[in-house]
Parts: structure tokens; sequence; C-alpha cells
């Protein structure tokens, strides 16, 4: 895993390798750079040596010096893709180098690349005879990419503190994307805190033409849904032993390395699943597993985790995370944060790659299993909701509101006082705004109150009607899936493990977003996800004789923190602050230390996103 980094138009060497060096976290073990001072043209990057330590350094050439390549992520494809490459006539340099496939990858396909591809990454490839630079995200964005555009300038970056931090760019804030992140949680689709800086999209690629400053952006892949409803008549036994294989296949893939590995082991399905797969290897030495537990009973997942290694008899690493390690650490963690989400669980996260890095370079994780199984919660309100909206008045709901805000404030992980209130505040709303509102941390009256603005709900979640309108599906259950996987798992969930991950030097592997995996998910009904209230449901069939029974039955808990109660001993200031009005966030602070109301996502979300702006 690594950093790159990229700009034309900019002459100031220093500068530059000063920039690429602020990366260093990513990319500890080596760096390199190709500067060409007559057209201004700088390619960067940081090493995190995993695959290949000799033939891999970067900026990579090929041998007519014609293409070069700055590359970030894992191709786990690489083998087989650099036989079919020998096959055509390629002669290859190094001995195993994944980045070498692609520069050969790149000059046999062309543009086309990426639909070859198995694995996450994030590249450019110089092409100095066309005079282009050709970009290129991963399906679902494990790896990050920025670019910034102007008529003078193009740069790009595994972080968007580059540009923040240049001082030849002169970045001003775009408010309604600073909106945007408080009705999400984090900044949805292509979105960042600046004026003319992108998150380049999953599944995109760009290339730019170095000659007139114009570039062309492409989808090249995009997760949907084609549910085969013959799969319900088949054997659910011969189909998940289906899946069993190819989590199988996904995990040996994964263990692809050169150096040590571990997994995270949470004590849940998706972490479990993992392991029972590794297990199924036969891999001749003992796997190495960490897990972080609160003393705090209703987050702890520290006696699950222990049922899964004894299961396994695996090495077993254990922290747990105090208020104490959240005091001294979280201007460390926010500070090393890539982009600002208001997600508190990337505490725990950035501790959990800190426990493993002191033991492994590369650790196998179980996200995206949520998002593509429908795991989460709201996934069992879409009926009940629907009912609601047909039957319950709506001055009769707002009466139901007020009685359900007199309720305690518990600071229990997803208590029973937070799922009411939260979910009667999304039903407050037209029903095509519910997923968005689930996951917000302000409601749009209190965003319009924290701007002095007056936004629409239009405008406000726009990114949410547009991805609806795109796939033009009247089933709730699949806008939902595709909301999660297209916004929420890679804007929140694999930006945050690629923050903490990353800050810690670790490389982290997800098995369930292999292409495999999810070509298969893709086909895969409705009901084989979610069955009779039971979520993942093909997944515990494919694993119920490997993981042991009270893991597979075992009631869901997030991986989160005890934020709310953390937040009430913190002295919170918020720097950068003139951008909202200050008496509403004096007043998220009175109520949330008064305990009538619990404030800790706003919040963590303000002070995430104010210590990015510093």
């Amino acid at each position: 895993m690594c950093a790159i980094i990229g700009f034309i138009g900019l002459s100031n060497l220093k500068h530059l390798i000063q920039m690429r060096d602020e990366m260093t976290h990513r990319g500890p073990d080596d760096d390199g750079f190709y500067f060409d001072k007559q057209k201004n043209i700088f390619l960067g990057h940081r090493r995190l040596s995993i695959i290949d330590h000799v033939g891999g350094k970067q900026p990579m050439w090929d041998k007519e010096k014609n293409t070069c390549i700055v590359f970030n992520g894992e191709i786990y494809n690489h083998l087989d893709l650099r036989k079919k490459l020998i096959s055509k006539g390629h002669v290859f340099q190094s001995s195993h180098s994944d980045t070498e496939v692609l520069i050969h990858g790149y000059k046999e396909w062309g543009n086309d690349l990426p639909k070859y591809l198995n694995g996450m990454y994030a590249f450019c490839i110089f092409n100095r005879v066309k005079n282009t630079m050709f970009l290129a995200r991963d399906r679902f964005g494990e790896k990050p990419l920025f670019y910034y555009h102007n008529k003078n300038i193009f740069g790009f970056s595994s972080e968007i503190k580059t540009f923040k931090n240049c001082k030849f760019l002169n970045l001003s804030l775009n408010i309604i994307n600073l909106q945007k992140y408080f009705a999400y949680g984090y900044f949805p689709s292509s979105k960042t805190s600046f004026k003319n800086v992108f998150k380049l999209k999953p599944g995109c690629f760009v290339e730019f033409d170095i000659s007139d400053m114009k570039f062309r952006l492409e989808k090249y892949w995009d997760f949907k849904l084609k549910p085969n409803y013959d799969l319900l008549n088949s054997n659910i036994h011969e189909l998940s032993e289906q899946f069993q294989e190819l989590m199988i296949k996904s995990t040996k893939r994964r263990l692809m390395s050169d150096v040590p590995l571990g997994f995270f082991l949470s004590g849940g399905l998706d972490s479990s699943s993992i392991l029972a797969s590794a297990n199924k290897l036969n891999i001749n030495k003992k796997l190495n597993a960490f897990t972080i537990g609160f003393k705090e009973k209703t987050f702890d997942e520290i006696h699950w985790a222990k049922i899964v290694s004894k299961s396994f008899n695996i090495n077993h690493y254990i922290e747990n995370l105090t208020y104490d390690d959240f005091k001294s650490n979280v201007d460390l963690i926010l500070d090393k944060n890539n982009i600002p989400i208001a997600d508190s669980s990337l505490i725990p996260t950035f501790s959990l790659c800190k426990l493993a890095s002191k033991k492994v370079k590369v650790a196998l994780s179980g996200d995206g299993a949520d998002e593509i199984f429908a795991g989460y919660d709201p996934f069992l309100a879409i009926k009940p909701a629907e009912i609601y909206y047909k039957v319950i008045p709506r001055y009769v709901h707002g009466y139901i509101l007020k009685l359900a805000n007199l309720l305690p404030v518990s600071n229990r992980n997803l208590s029973f006082d937070f799922k009411v209130k939260k979910t009667l505040n999304g039903l407050s709303y037209p029903q095509k705004y519910n997923c968005p509102l689930w996951m917000s941390i302000l409601d749009p009256n209190e965003i319009n109150e924290l701007f002095n603005t007056n936004i629409s709900l239009e405008e406000l979640y726009s990114e949410t009607i547009e991805l609806f309108e795109l796939h033009n599906s009247k089933s709730a259950f699949e806008n939902m899936l595709y909301f999660y996987t297209k916004f929420y798992l890679s804007d929140n969930i694999l930006t945050k493990l690629d923050t903490a991950s990353m800050a810690n030097s670790l490389e982290a592997r997800t098995v369930f977003l292999d292409n495999d995996i999810i070509n298969f998910v893709e086909t895969l009904p409705p009901n084989l996800k979610l069955k009779n209230g039971k979520r993942k449901y093909i997944l515990k069939k494919a694993f119920t004789k490997l993981i042991p029974n009270k893991i597979i039955n075992r009631k869901k808990k997030g991986f989160g923190s005890p934020m709310s109660t953390w937040l009430l001993n913190q002295n919170l200031e918020f720097k950068n602050s003139k951008i909202f009005d200050i008496k509403k966030i004096n007043k998220l602070k009175m109520e949330h230390i008064r305990k009538k109301k619990d404030n800790s996502r706003s919040l963590f979300g303000l002070l995430s996103l104010t210590k990015s702006l510093e």
C-alpha cells in the first residue's frame, strides 16, 4: 500500500516533494519521483512494501521509457494477468510485481485495463507518447484518489491535505458540500470540503490530456442488482456451498503477501466467516487475529471474539480502549483523517489497526458484508415504515414524535431510544429520504440553523435522488441496497478503514468485495439476503457448520464506541467555526452535557470537520 501524488503546472520541486512526504505514514519503506522541468510534470510515490520488495520500486517505467505508473493498492489476480500478457508477447522485468502488470496491461488494453482487474487500487499512468495521464480507482473505492483542476493546474493525490497544504492553490470552502456532510455524515459521491477538489468516484477513470489541460471522466463499472429469481428454486445447500467456495477463494487471494499478515476479529459473523475460510485452506502456521474491546459492556465484543479464537486455535491479541486512550489520541487520529467523516467508530478502528501493526503489515477485514447482504437495522424497518406512512396521519405522527422525544437518553450502544427517535424523525419526511436521514448527523432543519441558510431537501439529498432515478427501481429494498453500497460503503466505511489502516502503515484487505463475490451477490434475490427477518441469510447458511452456533445466531452489534459518554467529559473546542452559527453549536453541546439529547454523532462530526480545516 502506498501514497501517490502528481501535478501538472507546478515548478517548485522542493514543495512538491514536501507534499509527497506529508504522506510518509502511507508509505514509510521507500520513495521516488519523476519531474519534467520543461513541462512541469511531477509524479511522486511513497511505498509500503508488500509485494516484490526489489522489483516494485516506483515511479515504474516500461522498458522503452514511454509509459510510467504510480500505483496504490493490490491486484489480487496479477499472476493470472501476467500469464495472459506473456502469452501475448509481453516481456516482464520483475519477478512478481503487480505494478508492472498494470503497465503492460495498459499497453495491451488501454483504457479498458480496469475491467480486467480484481483488487483495490488507485493509480496514474503517464503516457509520454500520447501526452496523457490515465487515472483509475477501484470498483468500490477501497483506495482514495482526489484530484484538483483549474485552467492552469491539474493535480491528484491519495490525500486531500495535499491540496489544502499546497501554497500555490488558493482553495475556498464549498458551503453546500459542507451542508451535505452533515446531511449524510460524510461527503457523498465526488464531493469534498473545497471548490475545485473532487473525489474520483469508485469504478471510474479519468483520461487527462496534458496538451489542452482537459479531461474525460468515464465509469467503467457499476454495481447493479440483477436478481435471478430462479435461484429461489435452487437447492439452498448447493447455493451456500457455492458461496462458501467463493469466500475461500477470495480469502486465499488476499493471503498473497511477502510480509506477515493477520485478521481483524470482532466476534461477529463477517470476521468469523473469513477466519473460517482461511482455516479451510490448511495454512501450516497459526493465524494472527486482533480484537479491540471496551469496559462498557454494550460496546464490548471480546467474549464473542474469544469463542471464535478458541474454535480456530489462533494467536489472539486483545486490547481494551478506554476514555484516557481516546482523550490522549483523538487529536492525532483526526489529524491523520484523510477526509472528514462523522463516524466515531474511526477511533476504535484506528486502535485496532495500531494493535495489528505491531505484529503484521497486512490485515484481512470483514467490511462490506453488511452493505451487500442487507445487514443493517433499516432493512428490517422497510415494511413497517411503508405501513406507517399509509396508516398514521401526519398530525398524529407529530404527537408520536413528541412522546418519543420524552424518552430518557441512554448511552448504550444502539439504544432503544436512539432507534425510536431516529426512525420517527426520518418518518417526518417523504419516504425517498429515509435512507440518508437514518444516517444523517443533523436533520435538515438543524443544518439550516447551523449554517443560517434555507437549503431544500432536493438539493441537500440530490445524490440520493439521482441514484434512485438512475436505477429506476420501485423496490424500497433495492434502493436501500444501492444507497448503502454506493454511498455509505464507499464514502464512509471504506474511507474509515483506509484512513485508520494507513495512519498506522497497515494494509487492510476486504474479502467480501472480491469481484467474484460481488458478481454472485448481484444475482441473488432479496429473500436470499433478508429472509423472515434473518439478515445475511445466504452467508449464515454457508458457514453454519464452520462457525460456532453462538456466533451465527448472536444479535448484531455494530462496531461502535461509547462516544456519548466520552464527550460528556471532553472540553470541546471547534476551531474554524466562523462558518457555523455559534449559538447552534453551543446548543448542541449543552443538550448533550445536560443529557437532554444524545448529540455525540453531530459533535464528533463537527470535531472531525473543523479539525480537517485547520
